[in-house]
């Protein structure tokens, strides 16, 4: 079985409820995040929404469900409910204020495959793909809020 774990840190120059907005807008995201072809919001209970995405993943589609849980006004947590491709997938958003228009963002990640990954695909998440996507968001939330 193959697995990926990253974090990822970045600074954004809105204010932190502003920021939590944006990731938790999940049926906006393929606005501003090319991969994702359908964001589909399944159902809200709560604090709990059950979300799932399909994307194209190194040149192939796949889907997958997460349970993401909001802790407003900084965290999000999600877990893998099913998925054609991961067996795991959770990880966590975190958004520290660092004063009333700057967001401290941390965005952990943990993925594992129910087969043998290649070494150059995990490489391409953590060195390419988490980077990207964190420079997307950034992107959209200075955009609508900076």
């Amino acid at each position: 079985m193959g697995s990926a774990r990253a974090i990822e840190k970045m600074v954004v120059n809105v204010p932190r409820d502003r920021f939590f907005e944006i990731i938790t807008d999940f049926e906006k995201l393929p606005e501003f995040i090319p991969e994702l072809d359908k964001v589909e919001l399944v159902r809200t209970s709560g604090e709990t929404r059950t979300v799932t995405y399909s994307i194209m993943l190194l040149g192939r589609a796949i889907s997958y469900t997460l349970e993401l849980t909001n802790q407003p006004p900084g965290q999000v947590t999600w877990k893998l409910l099913k998925g054609d491709f991961m067996k795991q997938n959770s990880g966590r958003w975190q958004l520290e204020e660092i004063d009333a228009n700057t967001t401290a963002v941390t965005y952990e990640l943990e993925m594992a495959f129910p087969m043998l990954v290649p070494s150059a695909v995990v490489s391409k998440l953590q060195e390419n793909s988490l980077p990207k996507l964190m420079a997307q968001y950034k992107a959209r939330a200075e955009s609508l809020h900076g």
